[in-house]
């Protein structure tokens, strides 16, 4: 009997589940440090922007975006607030100080990731 995925991978089957969930965040929280955005917004941007991984088309209909957005705001990364100022009311996501630093150190750990891979590759 397989077990439930539960965590920002949930859904994103396949090989690299798991590290596309941890993609997935690293996407948010880069988009989020250039504007807050709302939750279509962001989703929209990734599939567009990266649609040579099929995992991530269809993530707002599908829901998982959401609860990663809603798992990344309970650990304190970004935080939201409804606009209602134009049109239907919606969530409109930004990045926090605890984000900035995530960030950051989710950039560090992509180079060193980065240097790894082209050295396995090199070798």
């Amino acid at each position: 009997m397989r077990k439930r995925c539960i965590g920002p991978h949930h859904g994103l089957h396949g090989p690299g589940g798991l590290q596309l969930g941890f993609l997935l965040q690293g996407l948010i929280l880069k988009l989020l440090s250039q504007k807050p955005l709302h939750g279509y917004e962001i989703f929209t941007k990734i599939e567009e922007s990266f649609p040579e991984i099929p995992n991530f088309r269809g993530l707002v209909m599908r829901g998982i975006g959401y609860r990663i957005l809603r798992m990344m705001e309970e650990m304190g990364l970004i935080s939201s607030e409804w606009d209602v100022s134009v049109g239907p009311a919606r969530r409109v996501y930004k990045i926090t100080e605890e984000g900035l630093r995530a960030l950051h150190n989710f950039n560090k750990n992509l180079e060193i990731l980065k240097d790894t891979i082209e050295k396995f590759i090199n070798f």
